[in-house]
């Protein structure tokens, strides 16, 4: 499969309950650089607010549940979407 998967309405909000969970079990902490991340409402543009990542993506097979997202943030989420395969596995 190729290109971007997009989710329901549904499983999108299910994403953001887990991304929500994992910030707060990750301490607020991006789960790649462990940097400080803020909350964000509305468009954000800051370095560090704080999102969700599929750690396979849905496109390459990835699933929607706890333990495929963590929360990130926006600067390794952009960075991250650039070098899938080598820079960003887990420490």
């Amino acid at each position: 499969m190729s290109g971007n998967k997009r989710l329901s309405g549904s499983q999108d909000a299910k994403f953001r309950r887990i991304r929500d969970k994992k910030a707060i079990e990750q301490n607020w902490l991006c789960y790649y650089c462990d940097t400080y991340m803020e909350m964000s409402i509305g468009p954000s543009y800051k370095l560090y607010t704080m999102t969700g990542e599929h750690v396979i993506p849905l496109s390459q097979g990835g699933a929607n549940d706890e333990t495929n997202i963590v929360a990130v943030c926006s600067q390794c989420n952009y960075e991250r979407s650039k070098d899938y395969k080598n820079r960003y596995l887990r420490k």
